[in-house]
């Protein structure tokens, strides 16, 4: 595929898709920048320090971090390594298989622009401490990505990362060949600004009003060689299990992991604040302020369990029914009903 390096620019500003940050998200960045603290003699204890996990944690499946808990540990590993190519370096050996089942849809997608679609559906999924958004017009497809107001200070790291895992992603979905129009970028340019138009292969601009990531809008339309129509539908109902999570608050958060590490017992919220080492009515009060009910919670994190698993297909329904915390079958195929609409067999059938 033959990709001009030259662009005019649209005659007026193309419709822009958005998408919001969630309150939690997989943590594909943290467990990356750990490594590297790790591997500099950073030790992840003192990062992580005062937030109720370890790095062991976040290699647990359906963990996630909130923005906060995400930043801080981003913040203190960034200090202590002290390297400020650090995105650049991370991005190029950024592997999609660390995405989980986000890594899956992407893989099974099967064009590169419904694999940018799938990451801009499920930014919890892909860990996106960024907003990010796409724009297109009849000649280019932007992607433009800006932090909170709180994260200014590492954005220049979220971005490089970000961008630079782009590239890599796109180029191992299309044979390597892929390369975006240009590259703009609102960080100041760094001392030796080689690296970043050796990598992208096109012209990057520091010190831009946004940042974006252009590329010829036919990429979009260029098929995967990895595309697969079951494993997509698959990945899709893994994603909607962790989308369904991604907009608790904070102390949703860390409650819904207690109950996440209880099931399949059935635990109450005495016993869960216990666990956390709280009073019932703090614990109570502090889920009502933030609008959520622990009974809901317990029936959510269930429900997300439950339908992983009728998923994976691994498991027989009665084995999948005690992994839950059901008694019978029966009960375990009424509530699936209740939750999906669908019964197991069905959600199998329809995924096979």
């Amino acid at each position: 595929m033959s990709i001009p390096l030259s662009f005019v620019p649209p005659a007026r500003a193309p419709p822009c898709k958005r998408r919001a940050l969630t309150e939690k998200v997989a943590p594909v960045f943290l467990r990356v920048v750990l490594e590297e603290a790790r591997r500099v003699g950073v030790g992840s204890p003192s990062l992580c320090r005062g937030l109720g996990f370890s790095a062991n944690d976040l290699e647990a499946p359906g963990f996630m971090v909130s923005h906060f808990e995400a930043t801080t540990v981003m913040r203190r590993a960034l200090l202590a390594i002290g390297n400020p190519a650090l995105g650049l370096e991370l991005g190029m050996r950024s592997n999609i298989g660390s995405r989980g089942a986000l890594a899956l849809g992407l893989l099974a997608s099967p064009t590169l622009g419904e694999a940018v679609h799938l990451m801009l559906r499920f930014p919890a999924s892909a860990g996106l401490l960024l907003s990010l958004s796409e724009a297109t017009s009849s000649h280019q497809h932007a992607l433009l990505a800006a932090s909170p107001f709180e994260s200014h200070d590492i954005e220049p790291f979220l971005v490089d990362k970000l961008f630079t895992g782009l590239v890599r992603m796109c180029r191992q979905g299309t044979s390597a060949d892929y390369a975006p129009i240009a590259v703009e970028l609102v960080r100041r340019a760094p001392s030796d600004v080689k690296p970043y138009e050796d990598y992208f292969r096109c012209p990057v601009h520091f010190s831009s009003p946004r940042n974006r990531l252009l590329s010829d809008v036919r990429w979009m339309d260029f098929p995967l060689r990895t595309a697969d129509p079951m494993s997509a539908r698959y990945a899709e109902g893994l994603l909607l299990g962790d989308a369904s999570q991604a907009g608790e608050s904070a102390v949703g958060l860390t409650v819904a992991r207690a109950i996440r590490q209880t099931i399949p017992q059935s635990t109450s919220a005495a016993e869960v604040a216990s666990s956390l080492h709280l009073s019932g009515r703090t614990l109570r009060r502090r889920l009502m302020e933030s609008g959520l009910n622990y009974r809901t919670m317990q029936d959510e994190e269930r429900k997300s369990r439950a339908i992983a698993l009728v998923l994976n297909g691994r498991m027989e329904l009665p084995e999948v029914a005690l992994e839950t915390g059901f008694a019978n079958i029966s009960n375990f195929r009424r509530a699936f009903k209740r939750w999906t609409g669908r019964t197991p067999t069905e959600m199998r059938r329809d995924s096979s």
